[in-house]
């Protein structure tokens, strides 16, 4: 992967958003169409495209801070579907709020190993595989319940990284100029000077799945993070809960309909500016 500028980071962020949301829309006109296998499988893409974004952000961040990246693990961030998995099932388990108090490695842990068997059911829902000593077709692999769960789960995600998306675009108009104003805030500094050397993407360390899990789990648990994390499953929530009243107010049942697309909304707030 080759180093790259802020405004070209920020673009390819917001490329991979407007990608996901066009995987999340196709897969809902192929469920609708009894097509499961392949709904299924752009469904899962998007949210694999959703993590993107989630990784490509930060590096945005630190080139504004005059920080060194290392550019060939965030290229193997970035095409590794395993790790990308991973950074779906973790917005995932965030979403619920941490049993008696405090996050636990284990049931991470657990929730991680059903990484390979995802990404194992995407190859099924594209190719024919062999499974034992027999060969099926993705129909006969994914069925309308699992289609119909993926595409629901993708749906979800995307609506939690567009709320992202727009908060981002809110402090920063998605420019370097913008993004430099924006870690000069107090706020940000604040935080950064809390994270401390979790931000350095100058060297990152190869470490295995328990050891990232142990560390993750132990920032999650960090006193200083507690409140963001506790408020974090509510507003998640009402995220949801909004775009989905939004969405029972507009008339039909086509995804088409459902409102603007991203890249509208984008093209709407720069002529607004």
């Amino acid at each position: 992967m080759k180093p790259l500028i802020i405004n070209q980071i920020l673009s390819a962020s917001s490329k991979s958003m407007e990608n996901a949301q066009e995987l999340v829309e196709e897969a809902e006109l192929l469920l609708k169409n009894s097509k499961h296998a392949r709904a299924f499988a752009l469904a899962h893409l998007a949210c694999e495209e959703l993590i993107k974004f989630q990784a490509l952000i930060p590096v945005a961040f630190e080139l504004a801070r005059n920080h060194r990246v290392d550019w060939k693990k965030i290229d193997k961030r970035l095409r590794n579907h395993i790790l990308k998995i991973r950074g779906s099932i973790l917005l995932d388990y965030l979403r619920q709020p941490a049993q008696d108090g405090a996050y636990q490695a284990s049931e991470l842990s657990q929730q991680m190993d059903a990484a390979e068997d995802l990404n194992d059911l995407k190859n099924h829902s594209l190719y024919a595989s062999q499974i034992g000593d027999e060969f099926f077709k993705p129909s006969e692999r994914i069925n309308p319940q699992l289609a119909t769960a993926c595409v629901a789960h993708a749906r979800e995600q995307l609506q939690i990284f567009q709320t992202m998306y727009s908060a981002l675009y809110t402090l920063t108009g998605m420019t370097e100029e913008g993004l430099r104003h924006c870690i000069e805030m107090p706020e940000f500094q604040a935080l950064f000077q809390a994270l401390g050397n979790i931000t350095d993407l100058s060297h990152l360390p190869m470490v295995d799945k328990q050891q990232a899990i142990a560390e993750m789990t132990a920032m999650f648990n960090n006193p200083a993070f507690q409140p963001l994390f506790a408020q974090f499953s509510a507003a998640v929530e009402q995220v949801l809960q909004a775009s989905n009243q939004a969405e029972n107010l507009i008339p039909g049942d086509d995804p088409e309909d459902g409102g603007e697309s991203l890249e509208m909304t984008r093209h709407d707030r720069q002529e607004s500016d």
